[in-house]
């Protein structure tokens, strides 16, 4: 993996709320890495267990991004920034769920 996809991948913007980001855009990129492996220390939902589950999450985020790429997908639009965003902050769908129209069922 490339430097910049490094970054990417462990940069926790995507995730911090409104008041977070403000005080992630305040710090200057040489510090960034060492506070960011503070903010995933923090977000580590076992703290006390080997390994960290938010993190690995956050970079399974990535890599469902990484290969829906080039894919179809079941938005019928191509694969953009927005969609990116969208999976890497809030996970992918779960599952989608089809309504049929039973127009004598009322």
């Amino acid at each position: 993996m490339d430097a910049e996809r490094t970054r990417l991948w462990n940069d926790p913007e995507p995730l911090l709320d409104s008041d977070g980001r403000v005080w992630w855009n305040s710090l200057s990129e040489a510090v960034r890495p060492d506070r960011a492996g503070l903010v995933w220390a923090l977000a580590d939902p076992f703290l006390l267990v080997p390994g960290n589950d938010g993190l690995t999450e956050f970079w399974s985020r990535w890599t469902v991004v990484e290969t829906r790429v080039a894919a179809r997908n079941a938005y019928g639009m191509s694969w953009g920034s927005d969609l990116e965003q969208l999976t890497v902050r809030y996970g992918r769908e779960v599952d989608w769920e089809r309504e049929e129209d039973r127009p004598l069922a009322r």
